[in-house]
């Protein structure tokens, strides 16, 4: 008998290709330098994630019991129901609904609970694209609406800019489409009530001063700024060239003239 037959050899992954998922992961050996980074940061952001994901779960499940709703909601009632922007994974509480008291109040022109809807849905996919769950309310049923067709990898434009990654902030502020426009939130907090922005970015009151979704929600380019939300949160947009051309884009299909605002 072989010395070979009773031996056994234990393979395990490397612990710098955790999160590796195929032989494009696989930075180890390569010599091109920008291939390389371009594989590690592949992999940090993906482990970020998986690590950020876990982390919420764990503390919705560890500190929060949410019982489920009592009442059942109405077609009619898709508009009313606050924005999950609004809710704070740090100090995490379901909200009550009203449908006289709502935040959204159902309009009577279709269109406005229609784009409403749609920027909900929005959100959700952008929630789902990230594994974000802490600030879903269980039972909600937002929670299981159809979502947009997303991409299996992470889009380019949700990938976290390095003030995401060294800088605490609430998670919702991670699904918004353009980088820009997530550090100059995050270099806002503290200075604006997000249960403010959350009205105006689903359409307020009038249903016609939030965001539009045309396409892809996970980017720019998927986005219309009304006049009103850049008119009330001006200061979210500065810089975002990205916004700008994507809303006069979308301005110029109605013979609209363009928004302009601060790029510098």
């Amino acid at each position: 008998v072989s010395i070979l037959d009773n031996m056994s050899v234990s393979i395990s992954q490397m612990s710098q290709l955790e999160g590796a998922k195929c032989l494009d992961d696989d930075w180890t050996g390569l010599k091109d330098r920008a291939e390389r980074k371009k594989r590690q940061t592949r992999l940090n952001v993906r482990a970020h994630r998986k690590r950020k994901a876990e982390a919420r779960a764990m503390m919705v499940k560890k500190e929060y019991h949410v019982q489920p709703r009592e009442h059942q909601i109405s077609p009619s009632a898709v508009a009313g129901e606050m924005l999950i922007f609004a809710i704070n994974a740090g100090n995490f509480k379901p909200l009550p609904f009203d449908p006289l008291k709502s935040e959204f109040p159902l309009s009577t022109d279709h269109l406005i609970p229609l784009i409403q809807y749609n920027v909900k849905r929005a959100s959700h996919t952008n929630l789902a694209i990230l594994a974000i769950t802490s600030i879903v309310c269980v039972g909600s049923p937002y929670k299981t609406m159809p979502l947009f067709p997303y991409p299996r990898a992470l889009p380019e434009s949700l990938a976290p800019t390095s003030l995401q990654l060294t800088t605490p902030h609430p998670p919702w502020i991670d699904i918004l489409p353009s980088p820009r426009m997530r550090d100059n939130a995050i270099r806002a907090i503290g200075q604006f009530s997000q249960a403010d922005y959350c009205a105006t970015f689903s359409g307020g009151r009038s249903g016609a001063d939030g965001m539009i979704v045309w396409a892809d929600p996970w980017g720019p380019d998927g986005w219309e700024v009304t006049e009103g939300m850049l008119r009330n949160w001006r200061f979210l947009f500065k810089g975002c060239q990205d916004m700008m051309t994507a809303t006069n884009r979308w301005r110029a299909t109605r013979d609209e003239p363009p928004l302009v605002w601060e790029l510098d």
